[in-house]
């Protein structure tokens, strides 16, 4: 969604509601993913996913895989010198021809192709154990010139956080780089500055399933100052608009109801909005969600205010 409407999420940076937030522990093998091109402007068949070595040894990368986002397998015997690089994507020749590389050095992937709104990708070792995984997305605070405008997102910090929007950059005018190091190196990558308006509860699976009645999110302000909420939307997983002025004050809540007439009642509250569309669901990329009559996810004591 562009233009004008601001986006909340439950990581509000990200701009999508998802129930948990998963963290990739680090793994033991000094390789990240580097490089992601996901829709260059020449068509799918210029796609490419490059992994990086930033240890001062090589590491034996042979039948390493790509699990999600796409699909291929790294020949056996591979070796990563120390500080290489290695490129999967969907077409050898088309890449080799464009960048002038050996094709002999990409690795093609099978049936694949990468999600122009943004998806996961993950890189296991021979085992199956996870060596690195990024969840990209092609929505502000991530680069948005890399949806089709030309450029890469390339990674500015091979041991900062690969999920972290601010670790990636892709302007208008700056080249891919398959096979060589990124336009910029940053490290540590900039700091995402702290949100005005953040979430600080989420109630998504209701004691005996009443959902469609008691299923809320809460957001406060974090901000100095009172924020009108006109304009703030919610997307992906759940539908709503603040369509008509909403002052918020300094430290103040509102939640945000699937019902907003039973929370109203029920809690004895008057800073409600509702209702939204759609539901929050009950799992979450790590696995189900927890049982029912627990806890609601939340930075304070419940019920809301």
């Amino acid at each position: 969604m562009k233009g004008s409407r601001r986006l909340l999420s439950i990581i509000l940076a990200s701009g999508i509601v998802t129930l948990a937030a998963r963290a990739l522990a680090a793994g033991s093998h000094a390789v990240v993913i580097n490089e992601i091109h996901y829709h260059p402007g020449e068509g799918s068949g210029f796609e490419f996913v490059e992994i990086h070595n930033f240890s001062a040894a090589p590491i034996d990368v042979g039948r390493w895989s790509f699990r999600k986002g796409l699909h291929a397998e790294i020949p056996p015997g591979r070796i990563l010198p120390a500080g290489g690089f290695l490129v999967a994507c969907a077409s050898p020749a088309d890449l080799a021809l464009r960048y002038g590389l050996p094709e002999a050095a990409l690795v093609p992937w099978v049936e694949s192709r990468l999600a122009n709104e943004g998806e996961e990708i993950l890189l296991v070792d021979a085992t199956g154990a996870a060596v690195d995984a990024v969840r990209y997305d092609d929505r502000t605070p991530w680069p948005t010139a890399p949806d089709g405008s030309g450029p890469s997102l390339q990674r500015l910090c091979p041991r900062a956080d690969s999920n972290g929007p601010t670790n990636w950059v892709g302007a208008s005018g700056q080249d891919p780089t398959p096979l060589a190091p990124n336009v910029i190196l940053e490290c540590p990558p900039p700091v995402y500055p702290p949100p005005r308006v953040a979430l600080n509860e989420i109630h998504y699976h209701p004691f005996n399933d009443r959902d469609a009645d008691e299923e809320y999110l809460e957001i406060t302000n974090a901000a100095a100052e009172t924020i009108d909420l006109q304009g703030y939307c919610f997307i992906d997983g759940i539908d709503f608009c603040f369509t008509g002025p909403t002052p918020l004050e300094p430290g103040a809540f509102i939640v945000v109801c699937r019902n907003q007439a039973f929370i109203r009642s029920t809690y004895g509250i008057t800073n409600a909005a509702g209702d939204f569309l759609g539901e929050l669901l009950r799992t979450t990329a790590t696995g189900p969600s927890p049982p029912m009559g627990s806890a609601t996810a939340s930075r304070r004591s419940c019920p809301p205010r």
